[in-house]
């Protein structure tokens, strides 16, 4: 019995293909579905991935040019400040040496001015003194131009 039937042959190639058409319709078509709309999910999650990933390097460069610019602008900051401090130490100098010539020219002025006072007032006691000590010098004409003048030449000598 191992011949070869037509009409079963036949009834069994209907059969499959009735099948496969059920299997296609109801088993195939479903489980089709399920895998593209995996796929799609599968597809938009890389998607997002790469766009996180990609934000993630934008946030990163992001970081990093922040982080030169705060050390760059804190580098700006130190040398405004120590070129702040150079100029008020030079201007603090400039001042001092300013204020201590001032000092010595006030200091020179007064000395001349107190050295002219001394003059006059030893011309005066030269003078009274002579006067008393020499009563007949003090009768002629001109004895005090001459006392104030040897007085002067002498004063002149000394500071020399």
């Amino acid at each position: 019995m191992l011949g070869f039937d037509f009409s079963k042959t036949i009834f069994l190639v209907a059969n499959f293909f009735i099948l496969l058409f059920l299997m296609k319709k109801f088993f195939f078509k479903p489980i089709m579905e399920i895998l593209e709309a995996r796929k799609d999910k599968i597809e938009e999650g890389l998607k997002q991935r790469a766009i996180a990933k990609e934000e993630q390097e934008q946030a990163l460069r992001d970081r990093e040019e922040i982080i030169a610019k705060s050390k760059s602008d804190a580098q700006k900051i130190l040398n405004q400040t120590e070129q702040m401090k150079k100029d008020i130490i030079a201007n603090a100098k400039s001042e001092a040496d300013k204020i201590l010539k001032d000092a010595k020219a006030e200091i020179a002025k007064e000395r001349e001015e107190l050295r002219q006072e001394m003059n006059l007032k030893l011309i005066e006691l030269v003078s009274s003194a002579a006067y008393t000590a020499l009563p007949d010098l003090a009768k002629q004409d001109g004895h005090k131009d001459l006392v104030e003048s040897v007085i002067l030449d002498s004063l002149k000598r000394v500071a020399q």
